[in-house]
């Protein structure tokens, strides 16, 4: 008989209801049984961790990740992604797209196939978090906006190297960045790669844009539907130039990320974008590099030197803010205070509406019958206790 792993005792919040006091019954990798009764031994050969009144919730998607805890991306090893893979489940991540920073062309080519190779046969490794796809963050954007990637590797739109990369990585890229602006020929060149991509089954997300709102109007027109780090890296708020925030916060059609450490976006600007686009267009992620969960000190974004003090990371040569060393956890206990403690709304902006922009909400992203059993166990102060993967326990607190 097939062993049955049953998490009782627990309150259970799922976008669709909350349940005070129940049990979820987990086989085969995906949840079997959700009840809100109490559980009186209804399966013999089973597994039973009793909650003791902790919360269960979907486990949490990062849709743009660079690394952390000393691993990233860009480190072109197939162990370096084993390992950030494995670490990441400690807050709470279960699902993830794994981004890139701008670089060669050359270097592109050799981390994707790297990457390629991983999706193929490590992925489905059942002691660590499940990799969606890869994120190209550049190197298709505005030198104007570049934040903290190299301008001398900036590119204009390629759709060639794109199916290239794509190949390489076994069909495995999620998501380019790109700001739509870039080439002089906006009308002929950005339709042609926004239809493009997603005629390649690749997401286009506009980012490190110095566009107006015109801009992206027609960039949304042509299928655009999802903003990179809203706010960061983007033409801002102008009353008589609009750029690409007013647009994001305007067009429904556009789901906007966002960073919840309070450093990156202003506390009350957080609280402000919850209100204008809700919790249904808003994706909480990390853009979390390699010195997320190390010591102070100096390290590397790329090949950029960047300093990590407290809780920031700045690049060596101008202090300009270089990615985020923030976790799910620390953003999901954010979004409770913004949303003051809406917890399905904090649910569906730290894994449904990821799985939903990446087309898996039919698998993973929510507490329901036949999806992934990708679940996060929370104690009391909302810290991860369990962290499940399809089934299987990947991290356990001490």
């Amino acid at each position: 008989m097939v062993k049955i792993l049953i998490l009782k005792n627990a309150r259970i919040i799922s976008i669709d209801k909350i349940i005070s006091n129940g049990w979820i019954a987990i086989k085969d990798k995906k949840i079997f049984q959700i009840n809100s009764t109490k559980y009186n031994n209804d399966f013999s050969q089973s597994q039973v961790i009793d909650c003791q009144g902790k919360t269960i919730i979907p486990g949490f998607i990062d849709l743009h990740v660079h690394g952390g805890y000393g691993y990233s991306l860009m480190d072109n090893n197939i162990l370096s992604i084993t390992n950030f893979a494995k670490n990441v489940t400690k807050e709470g991540v279960t699902k993830f797209c794994y981004a890139t920073v701008t670089a060669s062309k050359t270097e592109i080519d050799q981390i994707l196939t790297t990457f390629g190779q991983y999706m193929a046969s490590e992925n489905h490794v059942n002691n660590k978090a499940k990799i969606i796809g890869a994120y190209l963050e550049g190197p298709f954007i505005s030198s104007l906006q570049k934040g903290a990637h190299d301008p001398s590797l900036i590119h204009l739109p390629e759709i060639s190297w794109v199916q290239h990369w794509n190949k390489l990585s076994n069909n495995n890229v999620k998501f380019i960045v790109y700001a739509p602006e870039v080439d002089l020929n906006f009308n002929d060149q950005a339709k042609s790669f926004t239809t493009a991509l997603i005629n390649n089954q690749i997401i286009p997300t506009i980012g490190h844009s110095n566009g107006t709102f015109q801009v992206v109007k027609q960039a949304v027109s042509q299928g655009l539907k999802h903003v990179t780090h809203l706010y960061n890296g983007m033409s801002p708020y102008l009353h008589r130039q609009p750029g690409v925030v007013p647009a994001a916060l305007y067009y429904d059609q556009l789901v906007t990320e966002l960073i919840c450490d309070g450093i990156h976006v202003d506390w009350d600007i957080l609280v402000l974008t919850y209100k204008i686009k809700g919790a249904d267009r808003i994706c909480l992620i990390t853009d979390a590099m390699s010195a997320k969960g190390l010591p102070d000190g100096n390290y590397l974004l790329g090949k950029l030197p960047v300093i990590k003090k407290n809780d920031r990371v700045t690049l060596k040569e101008s202090g300009t803010l270089a990615g985020s060393i923030t976790t799910m956890i620390t953003g999901f206990k954010n979004l409770l205070k913004i949303t003051n403690n809406n917890w399905q709304d904090c649910v569906k902006m730290t894994s449904y509406n990821s799985a939903k922009q990446v087309g898996i909400a039919q698998e993973t992203g929510n507490i329901a019958c036949n999806l992934w059993a990708d679940l996060v166990v929370l104690d009391e102060n909302n810290d991860i206790f369990l962290t499940i993967c399809e089934g299987n326990i990947v991290y356990e607190s001490k």
